[in-house]
């Protein structure tokens, strides 16, 4: 190149650099130790983001995680689905058992009482059976005056024993639990239970009664009077509440001595202590069945004089 004779550079164009002797240190920035913070303030957009910003094009349009997450979120909805479907498959079977476990309970309650009521028509065709028996067995026996005698000893027998139906003057019973709102949590004292009955029927017995039924069942000296659960059992029948006993007897002394004795005195601490229902009523006709299974279990014939 060849420069313009008498001209000349600028001052102002020329530059100097100067050279030190030695080399100053660069001053230590105050925030050095938060390195770590720094590079996560400086650097806030993920790697995605960052690769899209620098191609130059949109980085909601260049995620490439886009699709993953739609099929998470497919799969999350499908899971949804298949959890409601078993949802609604176990409620539906739910519905299902309970309904038929209902209908399996009804056809056994109605079975069960066809059954009791096919029971009793049995029973009460034997008692009139048993009752013809008795009356042929009575005119056969009363041809003469020594079979008039076996006729009334064997009447006398049979009603003792509940074979015959008897009728008569008496008193009736009614015993019942006591009010609900006197019965508390598990207390049962105010709540009849099968002592009790036994109590009352052997404190009739006691005072003079010469025949007993419990709510129309005749009461023998073979039968049993039980518990289970909640129901009072007669001979494996369940009675239901109120207990209403029948006895026969004279009238006039059998609730003063039933009320002298130790049951009446037990009954008498139950209607005081625990509130139960007791009352007494003479009756001057009453109608007591038959028993309805009378077995005999031991015999032996008598000697000849």
């Amino acid at each position: 190149m060849i420069r313009p004779r008498g001209r000349s550079m600028p001052a102002e164009r020329r530059t100097t650099v100067p050279v030190d002797d030695e080399e100053k240190p660069v001053p230590r920035r105050a925030d050095a130790s938060m390195s770590m913070l720094n590079d996560l303030f400086d650097h806030r957009q993920e790697d995605d983001y960052r690769a899209a910003a620098r191609a130059g094009g949109s980085p909601h349009a260049a995620v490439p995680r886009l699709p993953m997450r739609i099929a998470r979120r497919t799969a999350f909805f499908a899971l949804l689905v298949v959890c409601a479907v078993f949802a609604t498959s176990a409620v539906r079977a739910l519905v299902t058992d309970d309904s038929r476990a209902a209908a399996d309970h009804d056809a056994l309650v109605k079975e069960a009482q066809n059954r009791s009521a096919s029971v009793g028509n049995l029973e009460r065709q034997l008692v009139d059976a048993r009752q013809e028996y008795g009356a042929a067995q009575r005119r056969a026996l009363a041809v003469d005056s020594e079979g008039a005698d076996q006729v009334r000893e064997l009447k006398r027998l049979q009603d003792t024993t509940g074979f015959n139906a008897v009728r008569g003057s008496g008193v009736v019973v009614t015993v019942d639990d006591a009010d609900s709102d006197e019965l508390g949590g598990t207390d049962s004292g105010g709540k009849i239970m099968d002592r009790d009955l036994q109590v009352l029927v052997n404190g009739l017995w006691a005072a003079g009664a010469t025949a007993i039924a419990i709510n129309g069942q005749r009461i023998t000296a073979l039968t049993a009077i039980r518990e289970a659960g909640d129901a009072v059992l007669v001979d494996y029948r369940p009675l239901a509440r109120p207990y209403v006993v029948s006895a026969l007897g004279d009238r006039h002394t059998l609730q003063a001595s039933f009320a002298d004795g130790a049951a009446g005195r037990y009954f008498k601490t139950l209607q005081t202590s625990f509130d139960v229902r007791f009352d007494m009523q003479d009756r001057d006709r009453l109608d007591l069945p038959a028993a309805s299974t009378v077995q005999l279990r031991y015999a032996r014939r008598q000697s000849a004089p």
